[in-house]
């Protein structure tokens, strides 16, 4: 974000220290609908009511909105936002300010939510299913057995355990276990997690299953 005693340029695509140009809220004058965020490079829309932005909305990574719809990038003419746009202040969703494009862990005790970030932009928020927790190692969900996620952060492993070196990628029995309830996932020679298994089920070499099968 820029500081009080500067704007921010398009062209440059960086703060600068002049007046820059002010302009008048971005639906005064406009009609109700949907309408392309041309300062956005057609990266999202914006809705006007009665004169009004009610809305904004992110196109899909490689989209661009073409007046109707996200559309593939290459199909889609943006037209300069000093032709057909009206700056406006926006306090979006800044999560993603700052950050490399791709994958984020979410901030929470539950590391199941995760953001798609794309030009400091959210571009979509994520959820890993049921017994799945979002590991920042590989940067997608990983099984956890149907333990649940409490702690889960800290099951993710430094990079210096060779417990993995000459394992085949996925899940495996922990070597240290007696009772074949732990296990460990492996990857690229690595450890990337430990884990657990419930109460009453243990690792077959895939996932937890009820001890009386085994």
């Amino acid at each position: 974000r820029c500081n009080e005693k500067s704007v921010f340029d398009f062209y440059q695509q960086k703060c600068i220290r002049n007046e820059g140009t002010c302009y008048e809220p971005i639906c005064t004058g406009k009609t109700n609908g949907i309408y392309a965020d041309t300062t956005q490079a057609c990266r999202r829309s914006y809705e006007c009511r009665g004169g009004k932005l009610i809305a904004i909305e992110n196109c899909p990574l490689g989209h661009l909105f073409d007046g109707s719809k996200c559309a593939p990038q290459h199909e889609v003419s943006c037209e300069s936002p000093k032709i057909s746009a009206i700056a406006f202040p926006f306090s979006g969703d800044d999560r993603c300010y700052g950050r490399q494009n791709g994958n984020h862990i979410i901030d929470d005790d539950q590391c199941k939510k995760f953001m798609i970030c794309h030009e400091n932009i959210v571009v979509d928020v994520l959820e890993c299913p049921f017994g799945y927790v979002y590991n920042e190692v590989t940067r997608r969900c990983t099984y956890t057995g149907g333990i649940g996620s409490a702690g889960c952060m800290s099951n993710f492993m430094d990079e210096g355990d060779d417990t993995c070196s000459n394992l085949p990628d996925g899940p495996h029995l922990d070597p240290t276990t007696r009772d074949c309830k732990r296990y460990i996932e492996c990857m690229d020679g690595r450890l990337l997690s430990k884990h657990e298994c419930p109460r009453a089920t243990v690792f077959n070499g895939v996932q937890c299953v009820p001890d009386v099968l085994l």
